[in-house]
């Protein structure tokens, strides 16, 4: 399901048994994430493609993680909407002196 999408520790998860076509490397990554949460022990999949097209996606798809490459948008350095986030958890936590939170921000 979808779930493993969510990265709820589902506990003892010796094996991911995956499915259909991943429909991505990063969900790939994520859904094999969920398996062996050990530090010695690598995660572990299973691809089950339902038809032959799938069969492409599901090797693009390791093909992709192997080399590390993600199709996830790349990460925007100093985003605004976490500053903005931050500013309001600041103001509605407890009062608070504006230059000693622009200092913290800067």
């Amino acid at each position: 399901t979808s779930t493993l999408d969510l990265g709820i520790d589902w506990g003892d998860v010796d094996l991911v048994v995956h499915v259909g076509a991943p429909k991505g490397a990063s969900r790939l990554a994520q859904r094999i994430g969920r398996a062996n949460h050990r530090m010695d022990e690598p995660s572990k999949a299973i691809l089950i493609p339902a038809n032959r097209f799938e069969v492409l996606e599901c090797r693009a798809a390791l093909d992709a993680n192997y080399l590390g490459a993600q199709d996830t948008p790349p990460l925007i350095d100093g985003g605004l909407d976490v500053l903005a986030q931050h500013v309001l958890g600041c103001a509605c936590g407890a009062p608070f002196r504006a230059d000693d939170l622009f200092e913290e921000v800067r």
